[in-house]
């Protein structure tokens, strides 16, 4: 069998003073530093003296190779130079790996041959070579991210694994389930490529043990989609992502192996302080949606997508953005880690389940939709008539209801009702009748270059005055023009655009507001444009005393109650349409469509 071992590079000569420029471009270059809320994750890898094939897992915190290797003995650092190209495939593992021109190197900016240098950043999820000049473990701190395995068809490709580096799968093991990997019928292994420590790519033995964060040369028959006994569907991206009104993504766990599986998941960042909740079904109490425990395990049997539900609860964890790492284990070897990140807008960022009442009413600022459920009516008639004295002619002069009974009584079938709550950015709650939401756009400047940049950003804005309707567009197309989308109830309609409610907007907390249609509003009651005896003189003001009490969670809340929903009492006291008072109670389901927090602006 051929061996294919290294070839050094030439040493190039240039004029000193080129020399320190190539050297500070290269030690300025440009990384990127992972924001306090990024999901971080360490991988340690065990160098040995020689060559090493390793593949990183993390997009290290700063790229920059001279930081990354300055506390490693490295004599050089060679990477492939770009993804599914002929330079990180061949078609023969016989012919020469060390084409300079197929791949980038670095070495340490002391040396004089570091002019050449065309290895400027270290980047996560892929493959390297590093040369050692003595045995050393490195540690590399950065974030982790989901990447689907691409192949070259009928060639050679250097990849990297997801693999469990406490019980790593033999390479039979790992590559059994693909047909471009591992003939069934043979039972053969296609071949596979490891580098030793003296620069030499050897065949591997099927049953060898891989290992987590090594590199191979493993070759495809034909095509191939195969990402490892354990792959994740349904993943938009390269990390489960969170975004202001994200709340639940459903993940597929699929199963490759040839037999039953346990999926075992864990928060390998913080798990006592997890916000994610997963999905469960209870035959006795329903969904339900229990915190993230340590760990959550799963069983899949062989060839099954297995569908989990995730779900971050905002309310559960401080500041604008959240990040931790998942790591997802197949129990045979394979293990994911998945990234896991949310946001949320300045104002929610205030809003804990601790927060005082007014703290949530401003992390509340937006639009809110209700569902009214009129589930209970008093009965006006309830009660005896009694009649109070008479006249000479023996005729009586009063007649009284006594006796009546105000406690609302179950309806027949309950009364839906649709109601609009605004709250701003300092916690005042109005209650709509009609809201438009069209879009602002933002406004742009000439940066120092004499490049097109932002100045302002474009935004949704909220609109109770119609008149400002064509100051801004549309959000939503109709026949090709765009409109705006209109929010709206019949069930309560007053004078002016808004109603300030009373108390404040927070679990715990009520909120009252009193509506009065007087004798003369179009849409009293009383008054009805084709009938004779429906005219103002014989109308009567009508008033709606309106109370919410919003509700702390429910036992099986779920992840979205305090930020994108939440639940209260109704009830409504009504004067004016009978001479006793009518009083109506049910429930309401509140959820959040915006987080604008200004109204006409």
């Amino acid at each position: 069998m051929k061996t294919i071992t290294a070839v050094p590079f030439s040493v190039f000569r240039v004029p000193c003073f080129v020399l320190r420029l190539l050297t500070v471009a290269a030690a300025t270059w440009v990384g990127f530093r992972a924001a306090a809320a990024d999901p971080l994750y360490t991988q340690t890898l065990a160098l040995q003296s020689g060559w090493n094939a390793i593949y990183l897992e993390v997009t290290p915190t700063n790229t920059a190779p001279e930081l990354l290797f300055q506390n490693l003995p490295l004599d050089s650092a060679w990477a492939v130079q770009e993804t599914l190209s002929s330079v990180d495939y061949i078609q023969d593992v016989h012919e020469a790996l060390w084409n300079v021109q197929r791949w980038a190197f670095y070495v340490p900016t002391n040396r004089l041959e570091s002019v050449g240098n065309r290895l400027f950043a270290i980047l996560g999820h892929k493959p390297y070579l590093l040369k050692l000049t003595s045995a050393a473990t490195w540690t590399v701190t950065g974030q982790p991210a989901v990447k689907v395995i691409t192949w070259a068809p009928d060639a050679f490709n250097l990849r990297g694994f997801p693999l469990d580096s406490a019980a790593p799968p033999t390479f039979r093991t790992f590559f059994r389930p693909s047909p471009a990997h591992y003939n069934t019928a043979t039972l053969q292994l296609q071949s596979i490529y490891r580098l030793s420590g003296a620069g030499v790519w050897t065949l591997v033995t099927p049953d060898t043990p891989m290992k987590s964060g090594e590199a191979y040369w493993v070759y495809s028959k034909g095509g191939s989609d195969f990402q490892g006994p354990l792959s994740l569907t349904g993943l938009a991206g390269e990390a489960l992502e969170y975004s202001d009104s994200l709340d639940t993504v459903t993940l597929g766990l699929k199963n490759s192996a040839p037999g039953p599986v346990t999926f075992t998941l864990r928060d390998v960042v913080a798990p006592a302080q997890n916000p994610v909740a997963y999905y469960s079904f209870d035959p006795a109490i329903g969904a339900t949606w229990p915190n993230f425990p340590t760990p959550l395990t799963f069983s899949a049997l062989a060839g099954t997508n297995l569908p989990l539900r995730l779900a971050i609860r905002r309310t559960a964890f401080s500041g604008t953005s959240y990040g931790t790492v998942l790591s997802i284990n197949n129990g045979a070897g394979t293990r994911i880690l998945l990234p896991v990140t949310a946001t949320k807008s300045a104002l929610a960022a205030t809003v804990t389940s601790n927060s005082p009442p007014e703290v949530q009413a401003q992390g509340h600022a937006g639009l809110w939709i209700g569902s009214v459920s009129i589930t209970g009516v008093s009965e006006a008639h309830s009660g005896t008539l009694v009649t109070n004295g008479f006249d000479s002619q023996g005729r009586p002069l009063v007649i009284e209801r006594v006796g009546f009974n105000p406690t609302p009584r179950p309806v027949g079938a309950p009364a839906e009702l649709r109601l609009l709550v605004h709250v701003s950015t300092n916690g005042t709650a109005r209650l709509l009748k009609e809201v438009i939401q069209m879009f602002k756009a933002g406004t742009h400047t000439n940066d120092a270059n004499g490049n097109l940049a932002d100045a302002t950003p474009g935004r949704y804005v909220l609109l109770t005055d119609p008149a400002l309707v064509p100051q801004y567009q549309g959000v939503a197309l109709r026949d090709g023009v765009g409109v705006g989308r209109r929010y709206s109830t019949v069930a309560y309609d007053f004078p002016g655009q808004s109603l300030d409610l009373s108390g404040v907007f927070a679990v715990n907390q009520s909120l009252n507001v009193t509506n009065t249609m007087a004798a003369d509003w179009p849409t009293n009651p009383f008054r009805h444009r084709y009938h004779p005896d429906h005219q103002t003189r014989d109308s009567y003001d009508v008033t709606r005393a309106i109370t919410l009490q919003l509700l702390p969670p429910p036992t099986n809340a779920p992840p979205d109650y305090g930020d994108q929903r939440l639940d209260g009492a109704y009830q409504e006291i009504v004067t004016g349409l009978h001479k006793t008072n009518i009083i109506a109670t049910g429930s309401v389901s509140l959820v959040r469509v915006s987080r604008v927090g200004v109204l006409n602006q």
